[in-house]
């Protein structure tokens, strides 16, 4: 009866928009496309890998407007989590794949973490983040 209720569970909220604590002081809104990441597990995987090929320079620095939103979020979720250690982030452009740069989060984290770590943050990132194309995560 219980994988009756799971497959029925599915099948209801699959393409809806749900509230987790509707009322309470602290809710989220999961939009369709959530819904379904959190119903395959997708969600909490690593949207995209990119490994560099070659030996190539780059350009790390201080962003120009620090993101205050896209700090204070990752550092509560980070310290929830005992595999990270400390985290960093930097601007950094690398011409090979971006034009513009990017934000780059570095996380001093157990190796076996990091893939949860990497899928969690990933959710935090696409929740608060409004104007950056893209967030890199690097061990």
């Amino acid at each position: 009866m219980a994988s009756f209720s799971l497959i029925v569970g599915k099948w209801i909220t699959k393409g809806s928009h749900l509230v987790l604590n509707p009322g309470a002081p602290y809710g989220k809104q999961f939009l369709p496309d959530e819904v379904s990441g959190l119903l395959d597990g997708s969600i909490f995987t690593s949207r995209e890998r990119y490994v560099a090929q070659k030996h190539m320079q780059v350009l790390i620095g201080q962003p120009k407007e620090y993101p205050s939103d896209l700090v204070d979020a990752p550092s509560r979720l980070y310290a929830q989590m005992p595999a990270v250690k400390r985290a960093w982030l930097a601007f950094y452009h690398n011409p090979e794949r971006d034009s513009e740069g990017a934000l780059l989060i570095a996380i001093d984290a157990d190796a076996a973490a990091m893939d949860r770590i990497s899928g969690e943050s990933g959710v935090v990132i696409k929740r608060v983040s409004k104007t950056q194309k893209f967030v890199d995560l690097i061990r």
